[in-house]
């Protein structure tokens, strides 16, 4: 994660970060999550080539299609993962906070990022500083209806109908998930790809079928 701060490493190698804590149960942990938030953010500062918005996009349909492919069962994980469906919930929090701090700029603060961790080699703490990354105060499925409209700027516009067909999938798999992604899927109402005629059949039977239940 340092190294990707500091422009070193294409955002490519989050692809190795990724895989790794998917597979690896004791890793859902709140200061792991910190850590990926941090290295988002710095990523959205950075100045390196490597680090550009159109690496972001590129990145962030490839973690799309790798939640999406986790959640339907195309893509197998460690023998060592015993509950799959938090790991998808895991992939569907990075997905939402990469979208979050990545569109907009104002969600450092929500997200409790620290500037200035992971700027050094080997920073220095205040005394009484918590070593555990300024640990983010909610979950990124509860900030993620609030920033989730950023994709109707440019370039993140370019990606919205892939974001709104994986909210569609990921609603259809992870049901319990339903309030904040559909509060989600809310929040792109003003996009021409909400107003799709396969977008809604697909949005209100899902919605018909919540009701019946």
């Amino acid at each position: 994660c340092y190294l990707l701060t500091q422009g070193r490493q294409p955002i490519a190698l989050l692809n190795r970060c990724v895989d790794a804590s998917l597979n690896n149960p004791g890793s859902d942990t709140p200061e792991l999550h910190a850590l990926f938030y941090h290295t988002f953010w710095h990523i959205s500062q950075s100045s390196a080539k490597s680090h550009g918005v159109l690496n972001q996009l590129q990145w962030l349909l490839e973690l799309l299609g790798h939640t999406r492919n986790l959640a339907t069962g195309a893509i197998t994980l460690s023998d060592k993962v015993k509950d799959k469906k938090k790991v998808v919930e895991f992939a569907i929090k990075l997905a939402a906070a990469a979208i979050s701090i990545w569109t907009s700029s104002s969600s450092g603060l929500v997200y409790n990022v620290n500037p200035n961790y992971l700027m050094n080699t080997c920073p220095s703490f205040p005394e009484g500083h918590d070593l555990t990354l300024s640990r983010c105060p909610g979950s990124p499925l509860d900030f993620f209806p609030s920033y989730v409209s950023g994709l109707e700027g440019e370039p993140w516009s370019q990606i919205s109908p892939k974001v709104m067909d994986w909210l569609a999938v990921m609603h259809r798999k992870h049901p319990e998930l339903s309030p904040s992604l559909s509060a989600a899927e809310i929040g792109l109402k003003h996009t021409s790809d909400f107003r799709r005629a396969a977008t809604w059949t697909d949005i209100l039977q899902r919605y018909e079928a919540i009701a019946v239940a």
